[in-house]
């Protein structure tokens, strides 16, 4: 400028959508200087994100096959590190949790399905053990009734899957936004 003033950038960014990604985009550029805006119909209550299960499959991302892999991989690496400093940051509980997860099948083609997956799994380094049917009955007694109505019902077990309350999650970072 001509008369010695320095111009100053302002880093803007307005984003569309307040679901998970919309507001995890928002606190993530936020934590970078960036002014955000956060632009929605609806009240984070009121996306699907708010009625999503919340469930974090397995990943490794040193045995990553192809790019999605290495993304699920690196995104399994780094999330649990990101979850705690959104928790730090707004004192949120956002239920994230390592709670492993059952695989169940009552039919041939979902047991085809399973073996198949399992032996995919396998060559990510992710453990997924097949469990019998008397031990699933055991773990999780309010599925006696399923397991009664199953003929060829089978089961495997996913140590390293987490979980998020998606209404928790959605709230801190809608206080951070």
């Amino acid at each position: 400028d001509g008369d010695g003033k320095r111009m100053t950038k302002q880093r803007k960014v307005n984003i569309i959508g307040g679901g998970v990604i919309g507001l995890s985009l928002g606190w993530e550029l936020s934590q970078h200087g960036l002014d955000v805006t956060i632009i929605q119909k609806e009240t984070a209550k009121q996306t699907t994100s708010w009625t999503a299960g919340g469930i974090l499959p397995a990943a490794n991302l040193a045995h990553a096959i192809d790019a999605l892999d290495q993304l699920r991989g690196f995104s399994h690496e780094l999330y649990q590190d990101w979850v705690s400093q959104l928790e730090s940051t707004t004192q949120i509980d956002c239920g994230f949790r390592r709670c492993g997860g059952w695989y169940l099948a009552n039919t041939p083609g979902e047991r085809a399905s399973m073996i198949g997956m399992t032996r995919y799994w396998d060559e990510l380094g992710i453990s997924c053990e097949a469990v019998a049917i008397s031990e699933l009955a055991v773990e999780e007694p309010r599925l006696q009734a399923w397991i009664e109505s199953q003929s060829s019902a089978a089961a495997w077990w996913v140590a390293d899957e987490w979980q998020i309350r998606p209404p928790r999650l959605l709230r801190a970072l809608d206080r951070k936004s």
